[in-house]
């Protein structure tokens, strides 16, 4: 809707209806009603609070700039903008129990549960889902529509209603629901309210629920913000947008029993009959203030409340007791306790009696009936009659009652634990009370076990097996699956958008020695040499993305690091071998790519890190982002980003080419010292060694530049929105956009040890404070007499302690994390590691390999005669340089000298004249 340039007056319109009776019973058939009023103000451009005569009104909607009205003998009205059919009922809806209002379209809940929807279709939000049916409630938005089903789970429909904005897994016992302009709400039983959304672009506010709100009984959407009603009567707003004072809910607002939220202000009504509203609107001025918060003076006796775009609507009464919220269906097990509730408004005092199958229930007179130990019998209609001295309203509600053997609703979840930590199973589960419960460890019956919770204080390697659950009652048992409790130094931890399960970490993921995160998946490598997968990818859904970046090929083991950017994940292995899964299929590893410490990641193209320091690119080079830099060597780590890439050198300088739209590729001045480098999208970020973080490039989401003040930084990660440092106390600091909640750290975390990002969500790899290497040692192939240097990075409880191998014996005074050995030659050439260990325990580090360059050995085989029994070859690549020396060995472990030559440039034929009495001979070749 377009507003005029020059604002008209404010306008008020009310309309008086003639009495009628009304009954609200449990959201169905209406009947006895008193009279009648809707109210609306705000902006009226497209007639959206010109409200047609109406004299029978017993619910409201509001959409963008027009208006529904549900009449009590199951009718739908509409007046207001119909640019695109949003007001045209459609013939069929007759039997109306339930109406919702989005931006530009209308639905409409009919008696035998089913859904009519009609307006705009841009996004397919009025195609109601075929077979949809057992509906009690519907909620829209701009792109999309919900319903709440009778058993309490919701269905979804409109824009990539199979992406992003899927209902999320599990979700269950919902009471209500809401939407925002994209975001979906579902307020659950026991007061916790789910939020997700419903396409990034179109939410770039947080969704993330607040951790306080656990009372919740209704919840909705004001445009890209959410507001959640509490059972104390209170009002909760989140969200990222609050330009215009929506989520600002006044401090002293107390009593509610309806919210509602339009564009930029919410209204709430309380339960005196009176009327709140907040944010744009509070005066009559320039868009979007049009008066939609300036509640008109003396407005009283409000039964529903409306807000729509920038207007609002109120329905009104005579004051007698009118049904906000009817007591909802009950389907029990016997044994069980049973609570109906109801919430109502009408002018003071009311009253309510209770009562079963006609007949009053005795003391039952307040909006609560508590009904303990039912048993079948108790099965039946219950009743309210709400009065006052202006008239009552009754409103009924069925009571189910099975009698049940137990089952298991959730089952106990497979975790690992720290060492001397507290492990707590908690199962969920169903049947007739009273329930009789005991624990099994590993087959056995823990002594005492008897509660359907298992708590088991300071758990230790004794403690770890499977552990199972078995309930009995009257009417049968039921034994849970096995939950699989497995020590570990180390584990994973995930928060942020969860609409692919991105953080659902797999159950007993333990000894991590890397992360990596994509856009909607990560990847964890164990200290097995095998990769876990978890989030989108799972399956191959092309188009969306579920590209199988989550599905690690079979068999994948022995790797050594692993990246991930976007639908792609890579692995290397030990023996050099790259694999790649997800988007695009396979990596085609150029022939060149031989000796590869470590591995990186770009939405189409991939860096790789020889040993000898220099750096491979291949793939897509839109950007020119794998034109590698003229001279790039001595390259320590590596980092690739959407379309851009970044090395950083021996000296700790980085060099970063390709993609430069967003000025990720110019290094800001000053920058030196950097010990370590991350990439997210469009964005680079680099760790200096005083333990300041530095970041540059797209500005849009905070992520550039870093904050300041972030100091004792040991690890850095950037996501597309928000960026990750980890400081050495093992806090995490994140900065930037929390459209998910992606800078909502989960609190009390034990210290963390690495972190990363994702598209909206973190990772982060926790430790017991047992050792944890953030940086690997790197392979080299070097020159005889030049010095090597293998470093590593550790965190963990101090004091740590290091020694290093070669070949898996321990160097004599080895004890620091760099290990350098001076003037190498053929005699230094091999493996090595380090063993890292404090009070916790000890890790091993990943195996790197010192090498010599520049010599090969062809053409092997035994000469012809007179020398046919000998064994020879030829030595290629000389220098000229120095002497060659040939060395040998029987078993690859003893290896000596057995030829000198003086130095020679081009090929040395060599003939070995004792190969002919050994059985089995390995040769080297060596220029000093």
């Amino acid at each position: 809707m377009k507003a005029p340039a020059c604002p008209p007056a404010p306008l008020l319109f009310a309309l008086s209806g003639l009495p009628l009776p009304l009954l609200l019973a449990c959201a169905w058939p209406f009947a006895a009603a008193s009279q009648s009023t809707i109210v609306g103000w705000g902006y009226d451009g497209d007639g959206e609070i010109d409200v047609p005569w109406i004299n029978n009104a017993v619910a409201l909607a509001a959409g963008r700039a027009h208006s529904l009205a549900l009449c009590s003998d199951g009718t739908v009205v509409a007046w207001g903008a119909d640019n695109v059919g949003q007001i045209d009922v459609p013939p069929g809806p007759g039997n109306v129990v339930a109406i919702a209002a989005g931006a530009n379209h209308s639905l409409a809940v009919q008696d035998d549960g089913t859904v009519a929807a009609w307006g705009d279709n841009t996004f397919g939000q009025t195609n109601v889902p075929s077979g949809l049916s057992n509906v009690v409630a519907v909620a829209a938005g701009l792109i999309n529509s919900l319903a709440l089903k009778s058993d309490g789970t919701v269905a979804l429909w409109g824009w990539f209603a199979t992406g992003p904005n899927n209902v999320p897994a599990g979700l269950s016992n919902v009471v209500a629901i809401g939407a925002g302009d994209s975001q979906n709400l579902a307020v659950k039983a026991d007061g916790t309210v789910a939020a997700w959304v419903g396409h990034v672009p179109y939410s770039p506010f947080p969704l993330a629920v607040p951790a306080t709100l656990t009372n919740a009984v209704a919840a909705c959407g004001v445009y890209s913000d959410n507001l959640a009603l509490c059972a104390d009567g209170t009002v909760i707003a989140w969200g990222g947008d609050d330009s215009t004072g929506q989520t600002n809910v006044p401090p002293d607002l107390t009593n509610v029993v309806e919210v509602s939220g339009g564009d930029y202000h919410s209204v709430a009504l309380q339960a005196d009959g009176t009327v709140v509203a907040w944010g744009a609107g509070t005066n009559y001025s320039t868009s979007p203030n049009y008066g939609q918060s300036e509640v008109p003076a003396g407005l009283q006796n409000v039964v529903a409340v409306a807000a729509g775009g920038m207007f609002s609507l109120a329905l009104v009464n005579d004051g007698a007791p009118f049904v906000i919220r009817p007591p909802k269906p009950l389907n029990v097990y016997s044994g069980a306790t049973a609570v109906f509730s109801v919430t109502a408004i009408g002018a003071p005092p009311l009253s309510y009696q209770w009562q079963f199958s006609g007949t009053a229930v005795s003391s039952a007179v307040g909006n609560k009936l508590v009904l303990t130990n039912v048993q079948t019998s108790a099965a039946g209609t219950y009743s309210v009659v709400v009065s006052n001295a202006y008239g009552s309203v009754t409103s009924s509600v069925p009571l189910a009652v099975a009698a049940s053997a137990p089952f298991f609703e959730v089952q106990p979840d497979s975790q690992p634990f720290f060492n001397h930590a507290t492990v707590t199973l908690t199962p969920q589960v169903e049947g007739s009370l009273p329930q009789f419960f005991q624990w099994q460890h590993q087959g056995t019956n823990l002594p005492g076990a008897t509660n359907i919770w298992l708590v088991l204080a300071d758990a230790q390697r004794a403690d770890t097996g499977n552990y199972a659950l078995s309930v009995s009652n009257a009417f049968g048992w039921a034994s849970s699956s096995n939950a699989v409790l497995a020590l570990t130094h180390t584990r994973l931890v995930a928060w942020g958008d969860d609409g692919y399960g991105q953080t659902n970490v797999p159950p007993v993921l333990s000894d991590i020695l890397q992360i990596a995160v994509g856009s909607y998946h990560s990847l964890a490598l164990k200290s097995d040499g095998t990769v876990a997968a978890w989030g989108a990818g799972a399956t191959t859904n092309w188009g969306v993305v579920n590209d199988g970046q989550a599905q690690v090929p079979s068999g994948l083991s022995n790797v050594i690091a692993v990246s991930a950017r976007d639908m792609r994940s890579l692995a290397l292995q030990r023996d050099g071998t790259l694999v790649g899964w997800g988007y695009g299929g396979p990596t085609n590893t150029p022939p060149d790519a031989t000796n590869l410490a470590t591995v990186g990641a770009g939405s189409a193209h991939n860096l790789a890190l020889r040993a000898d320091g220099t750096v491979l690119a291949w793939g897509d080079n839109s950007y020119g982002q794998t034109n590698l830099p003229v001279g790039l060597t001595n390259v320590v780590a590596i980092a690739a980003g959407a379309e851009h890439s970044a090395a950083l050198k021996a000296d700790g300088t980085v060099v970063v080419w390709g993609d430069n739209s967003y000025r990720q590729t110019n290094i800001p001045p000053n920058v030196s010292n950097l010990v370590a480098i991350a990439a997210g999208d469009n964005v680079t970020v680099a760790l200096q060694s005083n333990g300041t973080v530095v970041a540059w490039g797209d500005t849009s989401f905070g992520v550039t530049p870093a904050p300041p003040g972030i100091s004792n930084v040991v690890a850095a990660a950037a996501g597309i929105f928000f960026g990750l440092a980890l400081q050495t106390n093992g806090a995490i600091v994140t900065w930037g956009g929390d459209a998910q909640g992606e800078t909502n750290v989960p609190p009390g975390l034990p210290s963390a040890v690495a972190v990363g990002g994702g598209y909206s969500h973190g990772v982060a790899v926790v430790s017991d404070g047992s050792p944890f290497l953030t940086q690997q040692p790197v392979s080299q192939t070097l020159s005889s007499g030049m010095n090597a240097t293998f470093t590593v990075r550790a965190l963990g409880a101090p004091p740590l302690c290091y020694q290093w191998q070669f070949d898996g014996r321990a160097i004599n005074g080895a004890t620091n994390n760099s290990l350098t050995l001076a003037n190498i030659s053929i005699a230094e050439t091999g493996n090595y590691c380090v063993i890292v260990s404090n009070s916790y325990g000890s890790i091993v580090s990943t195996t790197a390999s010192l090498n010599l360059p520049g010599l090969t050995l062809t053409s092997p085989g035994f000469a012809s005669p007179p020398s046919h029994s000998r064994f020879g070859f030829v030595v290629n690549g000389l220098s000229g340089r120095g002497p060659v020396i040939i060395i040998a060995s029987s078993n690859l472990s003893n290896w000596y000298p057995i030829f000198t030559n003086s130095p020679i440039a081009g090929s040395l034929p060599f003939s070995d004249p004792l190969s002919t009495n050994q059985s089995t001979r390995f040769y080297r070749a060596v220029e000093q």
